[in-house]
């Protein structure tokens, strides 16, 4: 609330014409700020939505409602891809009235570096993301469990951080993967893609995958 009330101020005193409100929280901070009065124009672009229970939108009620509460306040709404427009809740409305549009992220490609060595294993699978349950990052672990044995040249990776770590640490310890499975944690992760045999996207939610 504090930050929709700063907003509405700043923009009343510098002549601000358009907000542009990045993410489903700061979506939040700027539907509030219409509702509080504020007359700049309202552009929302969200990645996902929270998710529900199960990793998967569509989120909870409380959630659901305050999509809604977005979607009315915008004057216009960009999904990174179809899904994140079709699956937002009460943005079915919005879309009605010619507010949504689909804008895809775009993916910049650096220069070429040397392929990190993970493992002294021939073949690499990876996976790419933050260890949320969203983005399945025990399913990961738990295929690779069921692989390794199938695979013996084949070692598997995960680039990333996440609330996770934890849990995914004990499922690797539990699943014997301790020299199979590499936790890189936060890194580039261009390297590690341009190195790997095959990239894994276990993800149970996903508007438009930077990684896939």
């Amino acid at each position: 609330m504090r930050l929709a009330v700063g907003a509405t101020r700043l923009a009343a005193e510098r002549g601000v014409l358009l907000l542009h409100a990045h993410g489903y929280r700061a979506g939040l901070v700027g539907a509030l700020a219409r509702w509080m009065g504020c007359r700049s124009r309202l552009v929302c672009t969200l990645h996902g939505f929270p998710p529900g229970p199960t990793g998967r939108p569509p989120a909870g009620p409380a959630d659901s409602a305050l999509l809604r509460f977005i979607g009315l306040s915008a004057d216009r709404l960009i999904a990174v891809s179809h899904a994140v427009a079709g699956c937002a809740p009460g943005w079915r409305a919005a879309d009605g009235a010619g507010k949504v549009v689909v804008i895809p992220n775009g993916v910049a490609l650096g220069p070429e570096r040397d392929e990190p060595r993970l493992t002294s294993a021939g073949r690499l699978v990876l996976m790419v993301g933050r260890l949320a349950a969203e983005k399945g990052a025990l399913d990961f672990v738990r295929a690779a469990a069921a692989l390794a044995s199938r695979w013996p040249g084949v070692a598997f990776a995960i680039v990333g951080e996440g609330p996770l770590r934890a849990e995914v640490e004990q499922a690797r310890m539990r699943l014997g993967l301790q020299e199979r499975l590499t936790l890189v944690g936060r890194a580039d992760a261009r390297p590690h893609i341009a190195a790997c045999e095959v990239l894994v996207a276990p993800s149970r939610s996903e508007g438009s995958s930077l990684v896939a």
